[in-house]
């Protein structure tokens, strides 16, 4: 296996670890539906699984899939100076991201129709897109617009914690045949359910224009991640320690404040937007964190950072099999668990996934240079099917 760089190697273990948080949030969708995990007081919830479920929706919910947005923006510009250099002024950067996008949003569309309905490779797609119109623009810029676009997702996101997405009878009505469809029901039939079917009756509109209106919610960190890049932020792990302490130590307890909002506050109704700029806070808190832990690498966590980084070289293709591994647990055409297992059953299933996938993709990366998903991506985005084993150490892998 190659040995890429210090900064290349934190950031394939954030992107890793990070896979963890992205599996544990997407569990409610996966046990529960897209609509049915926005109203949890349909399923008559333990004590101790109602605890669970406020502990992931303030520490991990929000939290962990912005950073694959950050490292996606950051990986933009790293893709940019990359082909710059290899080309000179012959490169076209612009087309080399376009190809890249295309694929996200090809391979997004396959993901949502015939597997899941959470799937982000869309949005990502469509956000990369407009990203497009800032990749020259200067790090200032790029952090001004993200603040801006992080106040729009947070309007977006105005509401008390009391308040129903829906009138709750036609919530509970289309959860009821949810659950009767995704846990019984054929292959056929879930598709066009997810695809066609929502409680406002609007036939498949409502999810095309969710899709429209998610890049703006996706945009802050990828606008962060590009300015990051710019300043060269992330390159000298050993030299910016210092800084990784401050930011995890001033935005991790931020965040989780203003992400308890809702929960502190159930009546207010700016909460949730106080708690969507909290998501956003706290994941800039976890990414500092986490790449202070990569940097310093106690010796007691070695064997476990290496399998977070083999986890990470191979995203794409590990994201792709959580969702295939927990359709087949809770859909009807495999083992219909569909709400059944709880939330703590659902924790735990999360963690034993994410920890066969530690031990897979380091005995994969032993045989193998590049994840199966990863390399059709670079091929296409490349318009070549070649070797990659040089381009391991030149910021190839650069997300989702």
């Amino acid at each position: 296996m190659s040995n890429p760089s210090p900064r290349l190697r934190n950031i394939d273990g954030i992107r890793g670890f990070s896979l963890l948080g992205i599996l544990l949030a997407n569990m409610f969708c996966f046990q529960y539906g897209m609509w049915g995990m926005q109203e949890m007081s349909f399923f008559s919830l333990s004590a101790a699984d109602s605890a669970a479920h406020t502990i992931v929706k303030i520490v991990v919910e929000t939290s962990f899939m912005p950073i694959f947005a950050f490292l996606f923006g950051f990986g933009m510009v790293k893709i940019k100076e990359n082909v710059e250099r290899r080309h000179g002024l012959a490169g076209q950067p612009i087309a080399h991201l376009a190809r890249r996008f295309t694929f996200l949003i090809v391979i997004g569309l396959v993901h949502y129709i015939f597997l899941w309905e959470g799937d982000v490779l869309i949005s990502y797609g469509l956000t990369g897109f407009g990203m497009l119109l800032f990749l020259r623009a200067k790090p200032r810029t790029l952090f001004i617009w993200g603040l801006v676009f992080a106040v729009l997702a947070a309007l977006l996101s105005y509401g008390a914690h009391n308040d129903a997405v829906l009138p709750l009878s036609a919530l509970e009505k289309f959860n009821e045949k949810t659950i009767a469809i995704y846990g019984s029901g054929s292959f056929a039939e879930i598709i066009q359910h997810r695809t066609l079917a929502d409680p406002l009756g609007m036939y498949g509109f409502y999810q095309v224009l969710n899709l429209f209106i998610s890049p703006i919610v996706v945009a802050p960190m990828f606008l962060f991640g590009m300015s990051a890049a710019k300043l060269q932020l992330f390159h000298r792990p050993e030299q910016e320690k210092k800084h990784y302490i401050m930011l995890a130590a001033v935005l991790i307890p931020a965040g989780l404040l203003l992400k308890s909002a809702k929960y502190l506050l159930p009546d207010l109704g700016w909460a949730g937007s106080i708690a969507a700029l909290g998501g956003t806070i706290l994941a800039l808190g976890y990414l500092s964190g986490l790449a202070l832990l990569f940097s310093a690498r106690p010796g007691w966590l070695s064997g476990w950072m290496n399998r977070f980084e083999s986890v990470g070289r191979l995203s794409m293709s590990n994201y792709l099999l959580q969702t295939i591994v927990c359709v087949f647990v809770f859909y009807g055409f495999g083992l219909g668990l569909f709400t059944k297992i709880g939330i703590l059953g659902g924790i735990a299933l999360a963690f034993a996934i994410f920890i066969v996938q530690c031990f897979a993709s380091q005995l994969y990366l032993r045989y193998f240079k590049i994840g199966p998903i990863e390399r059709v991506l670079r091929a296409w985005t490349a318009l070549r099917w070649k070797r990659v084993e040089t381009e391991i150490g030149k910021g190839a892998n650069t997300g989702l």
